[in-house]
């Protein structure tokens, strides 16, 4: 407290204000005092269970809302499905910072999904794992079938609602290559 100017909040917020000057000394004394372990650092992907999108209906989602609100103490549910084969990757919006990937499931069902963050990350990940070639491909619209991308998602369902017309969107929270 020496070190802040103000503070205050509640068990699952706090804010405060500081002096540019005491930015590294608050840094170090928030490390020094620090109790949690390795294993709390790390971070988890919990998963309520797997579930092919194909399987998803707006019946289903409707059914779903009855479990809002979400937020601290009843999370979004968090699905997952595996083996997907990634068939294109478009960058999207005003800002050039979204990405929407297609995919196909093992039974053949095509979807697209939004990842609205982690861009950057995603596309690294796609680079390293599979090269340049396969990259570039599937920004164009052309998987290499001799190559084809795997991956599993971790996702949440949603209805989309665009010029009054519902339809399911499918955000990935998390991904596997």
């Amino acid at each position: 407290s020496e070190l802040l100017l103000k503070y205050g909040g509640h068990p699952m917020a706090a804010g405060m204000s500081l002096s540019r000057d005491n930015v590294e000394k608050f840094r170090k004394a928030l490390n020094d005092n620090c109790t949690l372990t390795e294993e709390q650092l790390t971070e988890k992907c919990w998963i309520d269970i797997p579930l092919p999108v194909s399987a998803i209906t707006l019946d289903w989602l409707q059914e779903l809302d009855i479990l809002e609100p979400f937020g601290n103490g009843n999370e979004k549910p968090a699905f997952a499905c595996a083996n997907l084969t990634l068939l294109r990757v478009s960058i999207i919006g005003r800002n050039k910072n979204v990405l929407k990937l297609t995919f196909r499931e093992e039974q053949g069902f095509v979807f697209e999904a939004m990842m609205f963050h982690g861009m950057d990350d995603f596309l690294t990940d796609l680079l390293r794992n599979y090269g340049t070639k396969v990259k570039d491909d599937l920004l164009r619209g052309r998987p290499d079938a001799l190559a084809p991308v795997k991956m599993s998602i971790m996702y949440e369902p949603g209805i989309n609602v665009f010029r009054d017309v519902r339809s399911i969107q499918i955000v990935i929270r998390d991904y596997h290559m």
